[in-house]
């Protein structure tokens, strides 16, 4: 593990980023660092099951071939308890993101996947916001594959929506846009 009060962490691996737990607010105060993870040449992904891997305030996941796909036989998907996220996959595999903290929410600033896999990213409950351009956002691309994005309501609040602030687009694979409670778009949310 490698846990930080309040500091950022930077996990910089020339192959793959084997995770189990980066934590940049390990006395759990609420004032938390950023954390990235690099994989230069390989893949990111998950080595604890399905307790969370990566708590922070803003991660940046860069990888060449997945980020938490199950075919690399690590245990599953990235799970993570953060306030946004830019995911970028370059070339193969699947990027699989689980925001597992409840009753927050979770900005997408960038999800960018390059190769020919799927892309989802979930909240189990929470709110999912694709962030506007204004806001610093730069949208969700795919190439191909199957992309998803889920707001799940776990709680029962009610209020664990779906936002749509910029573009979602896939050059030749579906989109599924999975909601417990509203889908809304702004005038910028384009899928």
């Amino acid at each position: 593990a490698l846990r930080s009060e309040d500091g950022d962490i930077l996990v910089d691996a020339v192959h793959n980023s084997r995770i189990a737990e980066v934590n940049a607010d390990s006395n759990a105060d609420n004032v938390r660092g950023d954390v990235t993870v690099n994989a230069r040449s390989g893949y990111i992904s998950d080595r604890n099951g399905s307790d969370t891997n990566i708590t922070g305030d803003h991660a940046v996941l860069r990888a060449v071939q997945g980020i938490g796909d199950s075919t690399v036989n690590d245990d599953d998907k990235i799970e993570t308890d953060l306030n946004t996220i830019d995911a970028i996959n370059t070339t193969s595999g699947h990027v699989h993101i689980d925001e597992v903290a409840g009753g927050g929410v979770l900005g997408i600033i960038r999800a960018d996947q390059q190769g020919g896999g799927d892309l989802n990213i979930r909240t189990v409950d929470g709110m999912l916001t694709v962030i506007a351009a204004g806001s610093g956002g730069f949208g969700v691309s795919a190439q191909g594959g199957v992309t998803t994005l889920t707001a799940e309501d776990a709680g029962n609040s009610g209020s664990d929506n779906l936002e749509v602030n910029n573009t979602v687009t896939s050059t030749s694979g579906d989109i599924n846009l999975n909601v417990a409670n509203d889908a809304n778009f702004s005038v910028a949310g384009e899928v």
